[in-house]
């Protein structure tokens, strides 16, 4: 089942005999109702089963401002805590998503676990053309509405750091244990860090082999109409250890083709079919 969290229930038309303390418990039972709403799975197929041998790439950071992140999991761990079809040819990720304020404010409030459902079976759709193939099964779907933002390091000028968010968030979602991938979607400019020479625009950000570990954030710039799919599944990409076209063990795949993997994120070509 799907767990949904809003918190932005509020009495905005108080009737008679409407005490805070009335106010409060409605909010407490609503809070209760909405984390608890089952609306079913992204895939009908989420088994444990036979573990299928997969070919992971040598670890490596996707980031070096975060080289400093340790207790990585190995390739064999990983495999082994990833829940799998029982038919072995397909590889079902377990997928909690975070959307900001920003992000959130632009999905009307009706539409906002639709659109993230809808978000994440298309980039289930770019995973499927992978050997083996790649489903996502959508665990839960966070809205941040008001408030800090914990989760976030953000510029002056309202920028996303995404070496530092990535931290952050790992630290956010420590107490997870449920997800194998947390994805945070941002309506926000990105950079790479404060300092430092990349401080270049970005549309998202992963550590490389993080899957199934505390490494286990995606950060995607998505501007509510689905602008960040080839981005998302990009970075999904990253946490099962995948490296940029035209680098180790992708060499042979250029970056020119312009597929899925290549080091800017966006494709103008079919997802290249490439074993994991």
């Amino acid at each position: 089942h799907v767990c949904y969290k809003d918190t932005s229930y509020q009495c905005k038309t108080p009737r008679h005999g409407c005490t805070p303390l009335i106010c409060e418990m409605f909010l407490s039972i609503m809070e209760y109702l909405t984390w608890n709403i089952i609306v079913g799975l992204l895939i009908s197929t989420h088994l444990t089963g036979l573990a299928y041998t997969l070919h992971l790439h040598k670890p490596e950071n996707y980031h070096q401002g975060a080289s400093n992140i340790t207790s990585r999991k190995e390739s064999s761990e990983i495999l082994n805590s990833i829940r799998m079809r029982s038919d072995s040819d397909m590889v079902t990720v377990d997928v909690y998503v975070i959307c900001d304020q920003r992000h959130t404010a632009l999905v009307d409030y009706d539409s906002r676990f639709t659109y993230v459902r809808e978000f994440m079976e298309k980039v289930t759709a770019l995973m499927q053309q992978l050997q083996p193939r790649v489903s996502i099964n959508l665990l839960g779907v966070e809205n941040s509405i008001k408030g800090p933002e914990i989760y976030l390091s953000l510029t002056q000028d309202d920028k996303l750091v995404t070496d530092d968010t990535l931290l952050k968030m790992i630290t956010y979602s420590a107490t997870d244990r449920r997800s194998d991938a947390i994805f945070l979607l941002s309506a926000r400019n990105m950079i790479k860090s404060i300092t430092g020479k990349d401080r270049g625009a970005k549309r998202g950000a992963a550590l490389q082999g993080g899957l199934c570990s505390p490494q286990k954030i995606a950060i995607v710039k998505d501007n509510g109409r689905f602008s960040g799919v080839d981005t998302a599944a990009h970075e999904l990409a990253h946490l099962f250890n995948s490296p940029h076209d035209g680098h180790g063990t992708s060499r042979k795949c250029p970056a020119s083709a312009r597929h899925l993997m290549n080091p800017n994120g966006q494709r103008t070509q079919p997802p290249k079919v490439f074993r994991m």
